[in-house]
């Protein structure tokens, strides 16, 4: 048995209501974690805003980190990036590593791997677990509470998925940068 048009419409409708109140609380967070990213500058381990696209279906997307240095070259990073995806929703929740390459670069280059859980909705909600593979490049700026980056991330999973980051990270600096200047600065 078929739903009458007018049922149909009233669900559309209301999923387009749902995704842009969703895409709202979303910009907001990330509004506000961009104004406290100053206070948050003096930690030891690093918070990251970043910047980029899902390069499958151009999609842009904004995230949140945070880098846990457990090693001299080795972190731990959980993040959260949301998709701009139309129609529907995407979000990602990773738990990533990074293993730095060249500690005493200028600026030093990074690969990683973790798992990822990948949510899709567009009337049926799909999530996905997933396999990230990472590569990335750390920009030493000189300044004591920012460091710019590049990272590019492939997920594995049903629908598999190829991003590209821009991003700075606030507070210490990544385990490779401060091994970079220790080297050049004995």
């Amino acid at each position: 048995m078929t739903q009458p048009a007018t049922d149909k419409r009233a669900t559309h409708k209301r999923a387009i209501n749902n995704r842009a109140a969703r895409k709202t609380a979303i910009a907001s967070l990330f509004g506000l974690a961009l104004c406290t990213s100053g206070a948050m500058a003096d930690m030891s381990e690093g918070f990251d805003l970043r910047g980029g696209a899902y390069l499958d279906g151009d999609d842009p997307l904004v995230g949140i980190g945070y880098e846990m240095p457990i090693g001299p070259r080795l972190s731990i990073v959980p993040n959260a990036e949301y998709v701009f995806v139309d129609p529907g929703d995407m979000y990602t929740v990773n738990v990533d590593s990074k293993y730095s390459l060249n500690p005493s670069a200028a600026n030093p280059m990074w690969v990683g791997a973790g798992l990822g859980l990948i949510h899709r909705s567009y009337f049926n909600d799909s999530n996905d677990a997933a396999f990230n593979l990472l590569w990335g490049i750390d920009f030493d700026s000189y300044g004591d509470t920012m460091t710019p980056f590049i990272s590019t991330k492939a997920a594995f999973s049903d629908d598999s998925e190829f991003a590209v980051n821009f991003g700075v990270k606030f507070g210490g600096r990544s385990n490779a940068t401060q091994a970079s200047r220790q080297a050049r600065n004995p």
